[in-house]
Order: structure tokens, then C-alpha cells, then sequence
């Protein structure tokens, strides 16, 4: 069955239902900005997208953090609140889940609208997915949004949250083509 562009695996047992974590790196850079690495925001649109709508379609997202495995930063990230994936050791998350989905998420101010104080945003997001198990990339993935809103901040997140909902589309696709398998 297909509802809004997500294809419905029926009769999907939660209980047993494949465990997700989420590593997701959101910049939204729309700030007051004198470097954009100092003056980024992330208010976790992405991430909350993608856990909703994955929830919502039968599967479990789980957090690493319950676990006590938390992604660790590289300091030289840490001002911009980016994650390096290269440090990302996904064995110790294997007890955890059995899929990893590491993404990227930045939004960026566009033009003011003509004769108006609207401001048009815009929010890319690519995504892979991949079997803890073996550390295989499964898919990669990417999407784009849009939003005008008279605040820049919020005009980034709603784009953000708008291609996060389009990048859970497209994951849990997959997700259900792989177990249907």
C-alpha cells in the first residue's frame, strides 16, 4: 500500500521490528553571522523528522545514548557542533541496533522577497544507511527543501524539517525493500 509516497509494509511486527539508531550532524547557519561555524544553530529538525515518521512506519529508533554510547566529537568540530563520521565506530552500537543512519543536514538564508521582510531558506540532506553488522552503506540518500518565513532561524527549520520528512520517505523505503527481501 502506498500513502504520501511511503509504500506500507502490512502486518509489520514492532516487537521484533529492526532497531534504527540516528547519527545526525544539523547546521542551520541563518544566525547573526561573523563565521559560520561560530554562529550555527541546531534545533534537531532533521533528527526529529526522521524519528516520527521511522516510528511511525513500524520501525524502532533507538537512542545511543540509552546505552551509554555517545558519538564523540572531534574538538575540532565541537564549536560547530558538526560530526565527524569518520570517528564513528559503529560496532558499539551493534548490541543496539541493526541499522545506522549517519546524516548531514545544512540550512542557509536565500534573498529577501521583493517589497515583503520574507526571506526565502533552504535545507540540503544526505544520509546513508548502513548494516551495523558488517559496516556496509546499504544507500545513500539526499534531499532538498524550501521555506519563506519573515525569520530567517525558523525559515531554516522548517526547510530542514520539511527535507527530513522527504529523507524518511525515501529510508524507510528502503528499509521495507530490504526486510521484505
Amino acid at each position: 500500500m502506498v500513502s504520501g509516497g511511503l509504500v506500507f509494509s502490512a502486518g509489520r511486527d514492532t516487537d521484533n521490528a529492526p532497531r534504527i539508531v540516528l547519527v545526525v550532524s544539523e547546521q542551520n547557519i541563518n544566525g547573526p553571522q561573523k563565521l559560520f561555524w561560530s554562529s550555527s544553530i541546531n534545533l534537531a529538525n532533521v533528527e526529529s523528522a526522521l524519528v516520527n515518521t521511522i516510528n511511525a512506519m513500524g520501525y524502532r529508533v533507538v537512542d545511543p545514548a540509552v546505552a551509554g554510547k555517545a558519538v564523540k566529537k572531534n574538538p575540532a568540530f565541537n564549536a560547530a557542533g558538526v560530526v565527524d563520521d569518520g570517528n564513528i565506530d559503529l560496532s558499539d552500537f551493534s548490541k543496539l541496533a541493526d541499522y545506522a543512519i549517519v546524516a548531514k543536514a545544512v540550512a542557509s538564508r536565500g534573498a529577501k522577497l521583493p517589497h515583503s521582510h520574507m526571506v526565502s531558506c533552504f535545507a540540503n540532506v544526505t544520509a546513508r544507511l548502513i548494516r551495523i553488522q558488517d559496516g556496509q552503506v546499504l544507500r545513500s540518500f539526499g534531499s532538498g527543501a524550501s521555506a519563506v518565513h519573515v525569520d530567517a532561524v525558523t525559515g531554516g527549520a522548517e526547510a530542514m524539517a520539511s527535507a527530513g520528512r522527504d529523507l524518511a520517505v525515501k529510508i524507510v523505503n528502503e528499509l521495507n525493500s530490504l526486510e521484505d527481501k
